[in-house]
């Protein structure tokens, strides 16, 4: 005869190992929600005050063309918050290059300027750059400074993807989202 009253050790066992991952999973998901939220915190900040550093600038209409890095007083002003800040990310500390936007979006230091990180990362079955930064100088006066930071964040713990034996896959999880913020605008202080 068996008592069903009597417990049993291995019913305790068999709970915790069902148990244990349950919650180790709920606990990784919800410190990866919790860094991604700052992270989206930190891109719109991080364009916001890049945006007001910019707008604080004077730039001489008399400047000319050069090296995008320095001919615009109120860019470099950006792009050294944008530099300085983006370390919170957790975003590489890596090289940044000036693409040419030409006379279309308006005559240098009046421009629009856009900045990519060289360090790449694949995103949605392309690779792109992780860091996109965007300052729109065209009228700073009548218009405003614009700035806007896109970011590619690539998950800490989590990325899953579902493939069906014909070779197809969907992305119930994606590894790597993208993170931008809001156009933001400023008018100048000068």
């Amino acid at each position: 005869m068996i008592n069903k009253n009597i417990p049993r050790k291995s019913q305790n066992l068999i709970e915790i190992v069902i148990i244990i991952p349950l919650l180790l999973v709920i606990l990784l998901g919800i410190i990866e929600y919790a860094v991604f939220q700052r992270n989206v915190s930190a891109v719109q900040d991080i364009a916001l005050e890049a945006a007001v550093a910019a707008s604080k600038q004077y730039v001489d209409e008399s400047t000319t063309a050069g090296d995008p890095f320095s001919e615009n007083p109120a860019v470099s002003a950006a792009l050294e918050i944008v530099f300085k800040r983006l370390r919170a990310t957790g975003a590489p500390p890596s090289g940044y290059s000036f693409a040419d936007s030409g006379l279309a979006f308006g005559q240098r230091p009046f421009a629009l300027y856009e900045f990519y990180s060289d360090k790449q990362i694949a995103y949605r079955g392309k690779t792109v750059p992780v860091v996109i930064f965007t300052i729109d100088y065209r009228d700073p006066v009548r218009e405003g400074v614009s700035t806007q930071l896109i970011f590619h964040y690539s998950l800490i713990f989590f990325g899953f993807r579902l493939c069906y034996w014909s070779g197809r896959c969907f992305d119930i999880i994606p590894e790597t989202t993208q993170i931008s913020s809001t156009q933001t605008r400023q008018y100048v202080y000068y």
